[in-house]
This record gives C-alpha cells, structure tokens and sequence, in this order.
C-alpha cells in the first residue's frame, strides 16, 4: 500500500526523495488501513518500505494497529519514490508555469520521459544526499545502494529498481509462504503492479494510488 497523505501531498508539491513527513490525516489513514487488516484477519511476516520516512512511519503505525509491532521491517531505497529531479519541491502549478504544462504532463505519465536532473544549486539538493543512501552521489551504503544515486528518473527507471527487488527480495519471501506487506509510494507501486500484472506501458500511464 501507498504510505498515508504527506505534508507535500497536501500542497501538491513533487516530494520524491525529499524526505517529508505523514500530516495528521496521512497518520489517521495509516491507523484505519491497519486496523482494517487487523479485521479481515491478516497476518504479516515480513514488511518492507523505503528509505523515507513516510513510508516507514505509516508502516509503524500499520503494524501498532494490528498488534504485530515485532515483524521484520526492512527499509530499502528500490522502493524509494521516483526521483523528480529538478521538480522536487515545485507545486504542480508552479512547474507549469515555469517549465510548460505539456512537459511536465509528460514528464509525469510518460514511461521513459525523466524530469530535468536536479543540480548542486538547488535548494534541496544537498537534503537528498545524506548518510542512509552513504556520504556523497557515488558512495555506496550498507543498505544496498551501490550504483550512483539518481539525479532523476523516469517510471522506467524506476520499474528496473522494483523489479530487481521483487526478484531478489520480495517474491523469494512470497514462494516461502511468507505474507509480505509493502509500503511505499505511487510510482514504486505502480511499478510493481505493472510487474506482477503485466500491465502495458501505455496503460500503465493511466493507473492511479491513492493513499493508504
């Protein structure tokens, strides 16, 4: 599932790998989805979210629901959002105006299209690199980041992420029998949904997430 509505949701900014957090409605969200597992009798063994703190805090908060505080959860930067590069913070608005609605549509829906890379003088730039993803763009981490981070992505590039997660990670725990919970984000999830579904690249473009 999709992590619960975020501050940049509210505001309808691009958020991507900025790393911001749950509003109190995306919290309430979190809480209902949780408890509404809890009810249907699901049980969970492994859960795995991304490096954002979104989505590991919507995690926590499903799995304090279902009074199973003690399953794995295991943060991992494939399921990160997609990296929206120089968009990162604009309004969709804003983005509009200042770079063209037809581009930013496409840089949106297209499936290889990316967003222009984000640069050192951005405002966030230097809050995307931290020691989770290690200490510079080309340092790799003891989370499995060992190729340059991305300075942006299109929905392609993402799916080759995701998917090389599913088949190291996710669908080996799923042929053990395991019952594995993923939250994460809008594109990550539509990745693996076009993974798993077989989903065409055209259609794909028209699959919406909502929150939790």
């Amino acid at each position: 599932m999709r992590h619960g509505q975020s501050k940049w949701n509210a505001s309808a900014r691009f958020t991507g790998w900025a790393d911001i957090g749950l509003t109190t409605e995306g919290e309430g969200e979190a809480a209902r989805a949780g408890a509404a597992l809890r009810e249907l009798g699901f049980e969970i063994d492994r859960c795995f979210t991304s490096m954002l703190k979104r989505s590991i805090r919507t995690a926590w908060i499903i799995m304090g629901e279902m009074q199973m505080h003690w399953v794995p959860v295991t943060p991992t930067w494939a399921l990160n959002e997609r990296h929206y590069g120089a968009l990162t913070g604009m309004s969709k608005p804003e983005a509009m105006a200042k770079l063209g609605a037809d581009d930013v549509g496409r840089w949106r829906r297209s499936w290889q299209a990316r967003p222009p890379p984000i640069e050192a003088d951005h405002p966030l730039f230097h809050r995307l690199v931290d020691r989770r993803y290690g200490s510079d763009r080309s340092t790799s981490s003891s989370h499995g980041l060992s190729v340059n981070l991305p300075s942006a992505e299109s929905l392609e590039d993402v799916s080759q992420r995701v998917v090389a997660l599913w088949e190291s990670d996710l669908g080996p725990c799923l042929r053990r029998g395991e019952q594995v919970l993923v939250v994460a984000h809008a594109h990550t999830l539509r990745a693996l949904i076009k993974h798993i579904d077989g989903i065409s690249n055209d259609e794909i473009e028209e699959l919406t997430i909502p929150t939790v």
